[in-house]
C-alpha cells in the first residue's frame, strides 16, 4: 500500500478534502505521517489590494492565499488529528504544483493527493489546473479529490 504520502493545501475547502482523503489512507495503510504542503507567496498587502483592483473577483486566490502559511499547516494538522497522524509541513516559495511536484520527488512519495476545485474552462485556460498539472507530472500515483461546495 502507501507508505508516503503527500498532500497540497492551500486552506479552501476543496483541499481540506483532499487532507482528509490523505489522513484517512494513511490511517488505513497504518502511516504515522503525512507530508503536508503549501505554496508561499511573498507579497506585501498593498501589491496583494493593488493586484486584487486589477483582477475580477475569482482571480484573487491566485494572489491571496487564503492563510498564511504556517496557518495552513496548523489548519491541516486539525483535520489530521482525528485520524493521529501527524503533519510534515514543508513551505515551498514555489507556484502550488511545483511545490507539491517538488516535495513528492524528494521524499519519494507514493501517493499524492490534491483536491480540485472544479474550475470553469476559461478559468482553466488562465490559471491552469494544479490537479491536472500534478497528475501529468508526478514520480507516482495521483488521488485528485473532488469537494462539493
Amino acid at each position: 500500500m502507501f507508505e508516503t504520502i503527500v498532500v497540497g493545501t492551500d486552506g479552501s475547502p476543496s483541499a481540506l478534502a483532499a487532507v482528509r482523503a490523505a489522513g484517512d489512507l494513511a490511517r488505513a495503510a497504518g502511516v504515522e505521517s503525512v507530508h503536508v504542503v503549501t505554496a508561499v507567496h511573498a507579497y506585501s498587502g498593498a501589491d496583494i489590494k493593488d493586484m486584487e483592483a486589477k483582477l475580477p473577483p475569482e482571480f484573487h486566490d491566485v494572489i491571496s492565499p487564503h492563510l498564511r502559511a504556517d496557518d495552513r499547516i496548523t489548519q491541516a494538522e486539525d483535520v489530521l488529528r482525528p485520524f493521529g497522524i501527524r503533519p510534515v509541513g514543508h513551505e515551498l516559495d514555489s507556484g502550488a504544483a511545483d511545490a507539491i511536484l517538488d516535495v513528492a520527488r524528494a521524499v519519494d512519495a507514493d501517493l499524492v493527493v490534491v483536491g480540485a476545485r472544479g474550475l470553469s474552462p476559461i478559468g482553466r485556460f488562465f490559471r491552469g489546473s494544479v490537479s491536472t498539472r500534478v497528475a501529468h507530472h508526478s514520480p507516482c500515483s495521483v488521488l485528485i479529490v473532488e469537494h462539493a461546495d
